[in-house]
């Protein structure tokens, strides 16, 4: 069947994050799509996970270690945040 987020609602901060890492200029390490649009990111921009079966994992190749900051704003939208240096 269609791959699902489990729990649910934790797709959406998995594919916050996968743009984040992908404008951050990361490896992508495992990572699979939904087989349809999602409502919170463009087609091909999400990363589904699932307990147990499906996850989204990326590799720090800088040279240095990355901060991830997260902010929720107005209990609806994530703000993930790598910055270039620390």
């Amino acid at each position: 069947g269609l791959p699902h987020c489990d729990p649910p609602g934790i797709c959406q901060i998995s594919s916050t994050l996968y743009n984040a890492v992908l404008l951050a200029n990361l490896d992508i390490v495992e990572r699979r799509n939904h087989q349809f649009v999602t409502s919170y990111v463009g087609g091909g921009k999400d990363a589904t996970v699932v307990w147990g079966a499906q996850d989204f994992k990326f590799k720090n190749t800088r040279n240095y270690p990355i901060k991830i900051v997260s902010q929720e704003i107005r209990l609806v939208k994530l703000l993930l945040q790598i910055p270039r240096q620390m």
